[in-house]
């Protein structure tokens, strides 16, 4: 009596937004991998991520930051890589941040890598 049915097809629309790409230059909100969620895969994103749960998997955005709780284990790909976290697997950026609390273990291939005092990093640059 209440509900109403539309029967029309609506799989066109959900295809014509998913295969529309975002325009170059748009800004978007950050994504946010919260310090109580778990991935197990792999996490891809055009823009910026700031992860303090844990990811079982490769990583590969334009930013990431890997706050003090963040665990991942698993490839890092990225334009800027801020690690405060931990990370066990290969680190590759333009820019790479370890902060005093950051322990990597894993290869980082960078242009610029800056190491604060205190770090812990095992592998080769």
């Amino acid at each position: 009596m209440f509900t109403k049915t539309d029967k029309t097809d609506k799989s066109d629309k959900v295809e014509k937004m998913v295969a529309t790409p975002r325009p170059v230059g748009t800004q978007t909100m950050p994504s946010i991998i919260g310090a109580d969620m778990r991935i197990v895969g792999e996490v891809v994103s055009q823009g910026e991520t700031q992860l303090e749960g844990t990811v079982e998997g490769n990583v590969k955005c334009g930013n990431i930051t890997v706050g003090n709780a963040g665990t991942v284990n698993g490839e890092i790909s990225a334009d800027t890589v801020h690690v405060s976290g931990s990370v066990t697997g290969k680190i590759r950026g333009k820019t790479v941040t370890l902060a005093k609390s950051a322990r990597v273990k894993g290869d980082i291939a960078h242009e610029n890598l800056s190491i604060e005092a205190g770090a812990q990093f095992e592998g080769q640059v």
